[in-house]
């Protein structure tokens, strides 16, 4: 996803991402609201274990509301212990209002976003 082709206009906003990117529809997008006071504890689940791979190819664009910065090396990826998976873009957000661009409840709104898009392996 390059950062000159999307946008939050009308246009070219969230509701529109899914054309141009298909993965970009689902139930599974973001933003992911955790609320603390809903979270359970699993004892079972492994330690978090984070690992890379320097990545030596990358592309960075700056479109006014975002820097996007898209990893082009395939062989290059994150690791967290039990699951692998090639991160192809971090994109940080913002815009002049105090809220977010993502449609979360009020109380947990921001004035900038940091995202991800994963390949899982």
């Amino acid at each position: 996803m390059t950062g000159h082709r999307w946008g939050y206009g009308e246009a070219n906003g969230p509701s529109e991402w899914h054309k141009d990117y298909p993965i970009a529809q689902g139930n599974r997008q973001s933003p992911i609201d955790i609320v603390p006071t809903e979270t359970v504890y699993d004892p079972n689940l492994p330690p978090i274990t984070l690992s890379y791979d320097l990545c030596t190819s990358i592309g960075i664009s700056n479109n006014g509301h975002s820097v996007v910065v898209e990893f082009e090396d395939v062989d290059d990826k994150a690791a967290i212990d039990w699951y692998s998976e090639v991160v192809t873009m971090i994109c940080m957000c913002w815009q002049r209002q105090s809220h977010s661009q993502e449609e979360l409840e009020p109380q947990h709104q921001m004035a900038q976003e940091l995202g991800s898009l994963v390949k899982g392996l």
